[in-house]
């Protein structure tokens, strides 16, 4: 087995970079170029591998190497920017990169891979068992690209997504102060997993409605992990993930998730607030939290306490009470009907039932004569949009916040539910994060790393293009004031997401480019490339075409920007 030439050798290892002036004076001094490809996807991810390499995390890769890869014939990092390219390109599965993403020659010389290794692949390894006139893998096999992700481990992965996250704040792309969710889903592995020692396994009941109506409950047994996540509804990134088994509590992962947050952002940007479903809730977890100067807010179980001492407090009439209307419309026309929507609250200070939330609470729960806890505040729901509570059915909120305001609290936490509309869904709908490369454990901790880590890219490659184009934002590129000078950055506020995150999803970012870029073409040189549409090449080659004055005036413009003069 053996590279088939030197020269695959020296242009494989390096990502091509982009230099439209320098390629477009090679074409106008009528210079032989290596390829002229339609740019197609490999626009949509070209300024994306830029944002990458700006940020540092292509260098981030290049030295990135894990125990279990021993293979030198191609480093580890391209094999990491090809499934960063799968993913990103919105390939489903691993059977479809020959079609999808390896025949898409643009995008590979891009990553690094020339025409000599997309024609005849990177090795002749199994040539002898191939049927008389099939090609072999270019540039190497789906089943490589697998097999290369089944050997990192849990905490290699992870530090992929940890690495990037440190770029990220480093680069000056987070908030000052950050407003977080934490919330885990499913990663339900099928039966003929080959891992299931490493899975957990779960039982619940569901519920099945026959065709009479009947409801029968089936026991389901159900084996794989869960992905437990601390997101940033307004920037839309996560900031740090655990891989724990299917039946873990997820309470057990919360300050792990904080620390390594906070690990990942090194100082440069502080959570200052956290939202948490009642699965997470736990006291000295939450006393902790409260320790560290993070504001959390979480709704208490029926069953507690504090939150019958909430209901029967607000029931006397104590707490700051609170109420508002929304007008919804349904219907159009003469039919249009009008309805107003009402929300009562009650927020409550100061509630001393909840026994868990205390120092130690574990280690000194059997002294109870001892045990102190610490007063919390409270956000009674007595009407959500129209639709009352009975007494002693109230929902409670539990928060370490001021509650003179009690709709802050309830804005705030009514967001949480973001991260299933956004993170969940779009990993799962339009970053595959259900189709694994193999039936692995250590394979599926890569590609749910890399999952997080293309969602944070996209997202924080948005952030980086809004703020080119904000002059108020201030963003980009980094800025290091002195300390003494003072720094303006947005409130942590879940409610005001960036501009360019309002609507437009991932899919329909993806088509949007792809409509862009219908009419340009992406010219190799060496190791660089050049993007233009069809008149800017045909103008650079000496093509005569009819042009309106108004074209022909814009066209002269951008050769101007590259040092060219437009041709008489």
């Amino acid at each position: 087995m053996g590279v088939r030439s030197a020269s695959k050798r020296s242009i494989r290892l390096q990502m091509a970079r982009r230099d439209d002036r320098g390629v477009a004076q090679a074409l106008f001094s009528r210079k032989e170029v290596d390829a002229i490809r339609p740019l197609t996807s490999a626009g949509a991810l070209d300024a994306v591998f830029v944002f990458m390499k700006d940020i540092g995390f292509i260098d981030a890769l290049q030295s990135f190497n894990i125990l279990g890869y021993k293979r030198m014939m191609l480093p580890l990092a391209h094999f990491l920017l090809t499934y960063l390219a799968k993913i990103l390109s919105g390939v489903p599965s691993m059977n479809a990169l020959p079609e999808v993403l390896f025949s898409n020659t643009a995008l590979m010389e891009m990553l690094g891979f020339n025409a000599l290794i997309l024609q005849e692949g990177l090795c002749r390894r199994g040539s002898h068992r191939r049927a008389p006139g099939k090609n072999p893998p270019r540039p190497f096999s789906p089943q490589t690209v697998a097999n290369v992700l089944g050997r990192f481990t849990l905490q290699e992965s992870e530090a992929l997504l940890n690495r990037l996250i440190s770029l990220m704040a480093k680069g000056s792309l987070l908030d000052r102060e950050l407003a977080v969710i934490i919330d885990g889903t499913d990663l339900v592995v099928p039966d003929d997993f080959k891992d299931l020692d490493a899975c957990g396994t779960r039982t619940r009941i569901e519920k099945i409605v026959g065709k009479s109506g009947q409801i029968t409950e089936v026991v389901v047994v159900e084996r794989g992990f869960k992905l437990v996540t601390l997101f940033c509804q307004r920037l839309r990134i996560p900031l740090a993930a655990k891989i724990v088994k299917i039946n873990d509590h997820e309470s057990q992962s919360t300050m792990a998730l904080i620390e390594q947050a906070k690990a990942n952002l090194e100082g440069r940007a502080r959570i200052a607030k956290i939202y948490m479903d009642r699965g997470f809730i736990d006291g000295p977890t939450l006393h902790e939290i409260d320790e560290m100067g993070i504001t959390f807010v979480i709704p208490s179980k029926h069953t507690m306490a504090v939150t019958t001492d909430a209901r029967a407090l607000a029931a006397c009439g104590s707490g700051r009470a609170a109420s508002r209307q929304r007008t919804v419309y349904k219907g159009r026309g003469k039919r249009k009907l009008e309805s107003k929507l009402n929300t009562e609250l009650v927020g409550l200070e100061r509630l001393c039932s909840y026994d868990q939330y205390a120092p130690n609470f574990r280690d000194h729960h059997r002294t109870r004569k001892n045990h102190c806890p610490k007063p919390i505040n409270a956000v009674l729901i007595r009407e959500w949009d129209g639709r009352r509570r009975e007494p002693g059915e109230e929902l409670v909120f539990l928060t370490n916040g001021p509650v003179d305001d009690p709709f802050v609290v309830f804005d705030d936490y009514d967001e949480r539910s973001l991260i299933e509309n956004t993170l969940h869904r779009e990993t799962k709908q339009s970053f595959s994060l259900g189709a694994l490369p193999k039936k692995r454990a250590n394979a599926l901790y890569a590609h749910t790393y890399m999952v997080l880590c293309s969602y944070a890219i996209i997202y924080g490659y948005r952030r980086y293009m809004a703020s080119k184009s904000d002059s108020d934002a201030a963003l980009w590129p980094p800025q290091n004031p002195p300390e003494s000078q003072p720094t303006t950055h947005r409130a942590a506020n879940l409610r005001t997401p960036p501009q360019p995150f309002q609507g437009v999803g991932m899919a329909r970012w993806r088509r949007q480019l792809a409509a862009e870029n219908a009419d340009k073409v992406i010219v190799f040189l060496d190791s660089a490339y050049g993007i233009y549409d069809l008149n800017q090449l045909a103008a650079l080659t000496g093509i005569r075409v009819k042009m309106t004055q108004t074209e022909r005036a814009r066209i002269r413009e951008v050769l101007a920007q590259y040092g060219i003069d437009f041709p008489p």
